[in-house]
């Protein structure tokens, strides 16, 4: 199983780029978006893949860190958690 963020590998097509996306349907399908790191007319090309015909190429880059961006939570600055 590839994680986001990883590098991967289309066993099929041989498209190779980072994973970026998942999506799982009703059915049980899972389908990962694979994203180049080259570049075509000056954007990155992508395309969605089943997850089962995919391989694990290296970890890739390293995902964002999650942080909280608003919504319903007061700021407190108080807080230990509360994040400036």
């Amino acid at each position: 199983m590839i994680k986001l963020g990883e590098k991967g590998k289309d066993i099929v097509s041989g498209f190779v780029g980072i994973a970026t996306a998942r999506t799982e349907w009703l059915n049980k399908c899972i389908r990962i978006q694979l994203t180049s790191q080259k570049l075509k007319d000056g954007k990155p090309i992508d395309d969605w893949f089943d997850e089962d015909q995919i391989i694990r190429i290296n970890k890739g880059v390293n995902a964002p860190k999650k942080e909280y961006t608003g919504g319903a939570r007061h700021h407190n600055p108080q807080r230990k958690d509360a994040i400036r």
